[in-house]
Formats: structure tokens, C-alpha cells, sequence
């Protein structure tokens, strides 16, 4: 497994209606030898209703994502931040890395692990690639537990700042 030095932890929000993810936040914390030196966080515009399920989990509201900057221009921005920076990301391949291929910016050839399964369970996962204070819901659920007040809902940006 290769030691990554500087990467980007990335985690996106979505809205899935009638078995298609629209995109309604995109947010990532560039780190250089596991410090944080730059940052990414925006909403993307749909015209899509918003299932309550999501505002539900995440904070997201209607109003956020109406005065969202449109998908193909989050795409731009986001593919300029992370340049060809390697990506870290819980769950990525399942889920964040199809998606935002579906809506033109394919990434996987960036993301780590490529050799390792995805289902490491999160301590794993960043021993693997000795990060530190990356974030992933699987860790922020864990750690809520024991600080209930708090986290109230999981966004794209919390999950990556744990």
C-alpha cells in the first residue's frame, strides 16, 4: 500500500429519486502531510424535490440547494481543486465515484485504495494509508455515541472532519 503524503478526503451528498442520484453537495479537505491547507464545500442546484429522508440526515435544505451553483459548474470547481491529487473517501467506489462520473468527472483512476477492499472498516482503513483526523460516517457515528450533542446530522463536510 503506498503512503500518501498529501491527498484529498472527499464525500458528496445526494438526492436519489425514481433510482437516479442527483449531486446536492460536493465537499473535500485537502491534506499535505496530515495537516488540512485548503478546502472545498458547495451545494449543487437540482430542480429535483428534495426526499425528506435527506434533509432529514444531512441538514440540507430545499432553500440551500435552490440558490446552488448548477452540477456541470461544481464539476469544474471541484475537478480544478483536486487536480490529480490522489482521493480518499469512505465508501467512494460504491457510491461517489459512479456518481460523479455519471455527471462527467470520472475520478477513479485517483482514488485510493485501488489493491485493498473498500469494506475496511475505517481505523483500518486509515492505518492503511496512515491518515489522521479523515473523516467517514462510520467513525463520526461511532464517535457521536459517545458525544451525542454533538453531531445532529451528517453532511458532506462533517463527514470528512471528524
Amino acid at each position: 500500500m503506498k503512503h500518501l503524503d498529501t491527498y484529498i478526503a472527499f464525500d458528496l451528498e445526494f438526492n436519489t429519486v425514481n433510482d437516479v442520484s442527483h449531486v446536492i453537495q460536493v465537499s473535500a479537505v485537502k491534506y499535505d502531510h496530515h495537516k488540512e491547507v485548503d478546502s472545498f464545500d458547495t451545494y449543487v442546484y437540482t430542480d429535483v424535490p428534495l426526499q425528506s429522508f435527506i434533509n432529514g440526515l444531512t441538514g440540507i435544505t430545499s432553500d440551500k440547494i435552490a440558490a446552488a451553483p448548477k452540477v456541470e459548474e461544481v464539476m469544474a470547481a471541484f475537478k480544478n481543486f483536486v487536480g490529480e491529487l490522489p482521493l480518499i473517501g469512505y465508501n467512494a467506489q460504491k457510491s461517489d465515484l459512479p456518481i460523479l462520473a455519471e455527471n462527467g468527472l470520472d475520478l477513479r483512476d485517483q482514488y485510493y485504495p485501488r489493491t485493498k477492499k473498500e469494506s475496511l472498516g475505517a481505523c483500518d482503513f486509515r492505518k492503511a494509508f496512515d491518515v489522521h483526523l479523515t473523516g467517514c460516517r462510520r467513525c463520526q457515528v461511532r464517535w457521536s455515541a459517545f458525544h451525542p450533542k454533538s453531531v445532529s446530522f451528517f453532511d458532506s463536510i462533517s463527514g470528512i472532519h471528524v
